[in-house]
């Protein structure tokens, strides 16, 4: 079929190959048709005006001639009447011949003048019939080639719709094949459901039964299962009400140790505060007793003494009691004061790392103390202090 139709397609191509090909030609021809009448047209009207002349040209010629004949006849006439002549008579008889002749030919120019006018205008109703019919000509032929065009496309639909019928009837014949399996399997597979549902029905109604023995256990079993239930919960209340007040205790105990150990912080704060202030106030007393030394040195001569004394009245701001009595006390026993024993500068930085060390560790063993306490707390939910 697809052989056939691909043949069908190459005629119909080559068709129309050479339909397009005539076609181009009378376009060319339809395209210069007007411009070859208008030159036939043009060339009728040169050749008439060609003849037009000739006969122009042939009647002056003749004119021309018949004036100069005439002049001639009268000269001669002149002459035979001064000189004389012998046969006057034949002349004369034979001049109206000649006359006639004459307008014979005039009719004879003016006849071939219509004649040739006549076949001038048959040759262009000629030329205008076969325009006229030229384009009938075309026009029946492209009719014929549109007819042509018609019959081959309807031919080609023809057998497309051929075709497609056959293809249609085998895929009708191949859907009734296909249908009649389909209805003989339809009818195995009802009675293998029928069989099915008989299976079913069996095993619902045991199922039912089985269920019915299944709700009387569950009902039974569910009994049970309240009565621990409610035995469960009430332990379950018991166990959290412990456990509750066993939080609540650590949070308590949690709560005093938080206490203890910010009061302990602070009373460590404030002892070594005071201690910073003390060791501060004995730096500045053995700053005062080494003035003082120095002093009792320079006082050791009578004006150092006295130079001593007034320094120590104008200057009180500066000096401690303590500082002034130790200056007493030295000038009572007369100047018995060691030279060059002073005592040692003692260093800040020291003092705070021995107070560190005596009182951190305290400190420390005071927190793990607590701690233990809280871990030792009959508590089942476990916590951690916060710190």
């Amino acid at each position: 079929m697809e052989i056939t139709a691909l043949r069908a397609r190459l005629t119909d191509l080559e068709e129309e190959n050479l339909n397009l090909k005539k076609q181009i030609r009378k376009e060319v021809q339809e395209e210069y048709e007007a411009l070859v009448q208008a030159l036939f047209v043009t060339c009728l009207h040169i050749k008439e005006k060609l003849d037009e002349n000739q006969l122009n040209l042939i009647q002056k010629v003749c004119d021309l001639i018949s004036e100069v004949r005439r002049e001639g006849i009268d000269n001669m006439k002149d002459l035979r009447k001064k000189w004389g002549s012998a046969r006057p008579e034949e002349e004369i008889e034979k001049n109206p011949a000649k006359e006639q002749l004459r307008a014979l030919e005039e009719d004879n120019c003016s006849l071939a003048a219509l004649v040739c006018k006549a076949r001038i205008l048959g040759r262009w109703r000629l030329a205008v019939q076969q325009a006229h019919f030229q384009g009938q000509l075309s026009r029946a032929e492209k009719e014929a080639i549109q007819s042509k065009k018609e019959c081959l496309s309807i031919k080609l639909m023809a057998e497309r719709e051929v075709a497609l019928f056959r293809q249609q009837l085998l895929a009708l014949r191949q859907a009734l094949a296909r249908a009649q399996g389909d209805n003989v399997n339809m009818w195995k597979r009802q009675e293998n459901q029928v069989q099915l549902l008989k299976e079913l029905e069996h095993r619902v109604t045991q199922e039912a039964l089985n269920r019915q023995q299944l709700d009387l256990l569950k009902t039974s079993s569910m009994e049970k299962l309240l009565d621990e239930v409610e035995q469960k919960e009430q332990q379950l209340q018991r166990l959290t009400e412990e456990a509750e007040r066993a939080s609540k205790l650590g949070q308590l105990q949690q709560k005093k140790i938080k206490r203890e150990i910010q009061q302990m912080r602070s009373q460590l704060t404030q002892e070594r505060s005071l201690k910073l202030d003390a060791f501060q106030r004995v730096e500045e007393l053995q700053s005062q007793l080494n003035d003082a030394e120095q002093s009792s040195v320079q006082m050791s001569s009578p004006d150092g003494l006295a130079s001593r004394a007034r320094y120590s009245l104008s200057s009180p701001s500066t000096s401690s009691r303590y500082s002034q009595q130790h200056f007493l006390k030295t000038n009572l026993k007369g100047g018995k004061i060691i030279r060059g024993t002073q005592r040692p500068k003692t260093d800040p930085a020291k003092h705070k790392k021995r107070i560190d060390a005596v009182f951190l560790p305290n400190v420390a063993k005071n927190t793990q103390l607590a701690t233990v306490q809280v871990q030792s707390a009959p508590s089942r939910i476990p916590f951690r202090p916060d710190w």
